[in-house]
């Protein structure tokens, strides 16, 4: 028979993976609540990239230049005067690129805002399911929730400030 000491000191195996076990738990439950927090970054990030295109927009208009479309992966210069892009208005937002890879600008329409005052851009995630609409309803951005499928009725309408 094999007697312990009395005054023995440590864990016993089993004591450790509980503790393992506890920890692993706990970390896996931080890890899922932080993903949410990512999305929301990217989602503010979005959102202030596409928020400061709109003084350029408009500063555009009014020297009566016309806004050039964003294309898919942005970059692409916001103005043009006299025929000729023009940098100094800026540009529009780089998706698919950085914290933004996910992002891509949807949706541009501005038939003739100069007239009925109607534009709408739209950078979207559908991996976050978010997405930054901007328009002149609002005359700003908001981040919507989308699911990734068609879009609803409505959703970023320039005639609906709402949205």
């Amino acid at each position: 028979m094999i007697f312990l000491p009395k005054n023995k000191k440590g864990f016993t195996l089993i004591e450790l993976l509980v503790a393992m076990a506890i920890i692993a738990i706990l970390a896996a439950v931080v890890l899922i609540s932080m993903q949410g927090y990512g999305k929301d970054a990217r989602a503010s990030k979005a959102l202030a990239e596409m928020s400061s295109v709109i003084p350029s927009l408009y500063s555009c208009w009014g020297n009566g230049g016309t806004v050039n479309a964003p294309g898919t992966y942005g970059g692409i210069n916001i103005c043009k005067l006299d025929g000729v892009d023009n940098p100094a208005y800026g540009s529009w937002p780089v998706g698919f690129s950085g914290d933004l890879k996910e992002w891509w600008l949807g949706s541009w329409d501005a038939p003739n805002p100069l007239a009925n005052k109607n534009w709408t851009a739209v950078f979207v995630s559908a991996n976050d399911g978010k997405n930054v609409c901007c328009n002149s309803a609002m005359n700003g951005c908001k981040i919507l929730a989308w699911d990734g499928s068609t879009w609803p009725a409505g959703y970023c309408d320039p005639t609906h400030p709402d949205n």
